[in-house]
């Protein structure tokens, strides 16, 4: 039960490819082709599977499986266009994450040096909004930024330091608030948050974000480093991600992500092609997983009186509409008996109950806990005679 609550929290976006079979898309031979195919960088291991592949004997049974991952339940909006240029603009730098006190300055700096007439504002005189409130709800924080960006006449905000698991969506409230207002907006993040501001901004209702990445971990460099990168490495990617038009390419990605079937297949492969593609999407634990079948999830959809398509939560932070059919997905994965389907959906009301749900989300060395009774099931011991 505990790893099907950490499976349930999964973040992650994929591409469905295959064939259509009456409402939803079948995977086949196909899916496992164009995966490979439309891959442009593969880490050392992926690299040992795809040469693996083909000495593997046809022998080997291959899965077509589906997707764990509900859709974000927030509305996509329209991005305002990129900036022409910095000339002129009225540019905020906010943030208090990991080191800002030597990254910030010196982008101020180098906005001053390349584009004299532009006017920046830094964190002590415009604020920054912090988390981005969940829908419905109201931040005086975020409200109080929100003014100042209007007040202020910003055209551009630049955020970060995205270094943590905590630090990171914090971060992302400003750029989302930016978003809404029209305002365009850049992130920076450190390798492995990257992607992490990317999902936390689409879920929340913006479809592409532009993140600045820094080439290390924030608090492992010296102040002489962390200048250096600035310069060289993040201040060329700030200025093309405030003035690179948003491409179509870019959009199309982020539309993908809410098309098709719920029970659509998206993969077809071995069983360590199977870990390797859910690995690379964010959707397991990193522990091997039973493969999620059309069938097996079909099974275990005997066994409670929701639909498929019935919503049984929206799951913070992402505010994913986590469907009857996604908490079986999750189940089959964790090596869950289909008649534990009842208890499943109920530990998934309580991720979606506000009286539960606190910060979730993180790096740091800690994580909730459901009672001893739900995550331990044994069978109770029979006195002998």
């Amino acid at each position: 039960m505990k790893r099907i609550t950490l499976l349930l929290m999964a973040l992650g976006l994929g591409a469905t490819v295959g064939f259509a079979q009456g409402n939803r898309i079948v995977c086949d031979e196909t899916c496992r082709i164009e995966y490979r195919k439309t891959e442009t960088s593969l880490p050392k291991q992926a690299e040992t599977a795809k040469t693996a592949d083909k000495a593997r004997p046809a022998a080997v049974p291959g899965y077509a499986v589906v997707s764990p991952v509900g859709r974000t339940s927030v509305e996509m909006i329209s991005q305002a266009p990129r900036l022409e240029s910095l000339d002129g603009k009225t540019i905020a730098v906010v943030g208090v994450s990991f080191m800002t006190g030597v990254t910030h300055p010196e982008i101020k700096r180098l906005i001053n040096e390349h584009y004299p007439s532009a006017k920046v504002l830094l964190l002590d005189e415009i604020g920054f909004s912090g988390p981005y409130p969940a829908p419905g709800v109201t931040r005086k924080q975020n409200e109080d930024f929100k003014r100042n960006l209007r007040d202020m006449k910003v055209d551009a905000v630049i955020s970060g330091n995205g270094g943590c698991g905590l630090c990171t969506p914090k971060e992302t409230g400003s750029c989302i608030t930016a978003e809404y207002l029209g305002i365009p907006s850049v992130i920076i993040a450190g390798p492995g948050f990257a992607d992490q501001a990317r999902y936390t901004v689409h879920n929340n209702g913006v479809p592409v974000m532009r993140v600045a990445e820094y080439p290390g971990v924030f608090a492992a460099d010296s102040g002489e480093t962390l200048l250096k990168n600035t310069r060289e490495i993040l201040w060329p990617q700030i200025v093309e991600a405030l003035t690179k038009p948003i491409t179509a390419d870019e959009i199309a990605r982020a539309e993908k992500s809410g098309s098709g079937d719920i029970r659509d297949d998206v993969f077809y492969g071995s069983l360590e092609e199977i870990d390797e593609y859910f690995r690379r999407q964010n959707w397991t634990d990193g522990l091997p997983i039973v493969p999620p079948t059309y069938d097996k999830v079909t099974e275990f959809m005997k066994y409670t009186p929701y639909g498929y398509d019935e919503t049984v939560a929206v799951l913070p932070v992402a505010h994913r509409d986590t469907k009857a059919w996604h908490v079986a997905v999750n189940a089959v994965m964790s090596g869950c008996k289909p008649e534990y389907m009842p208890v499943l959906i109920a530990l998934t009301k309580g991720l979606g109950d506000g009286n539960f749900r606190r910060t979730l989300a993180s790096t740091h060395a800690w994580a909730p806990r459901f009672c001893g009774a739900i995550i331990w099931h044994r069978p109770r011991p029979t006195r002998r005679k």
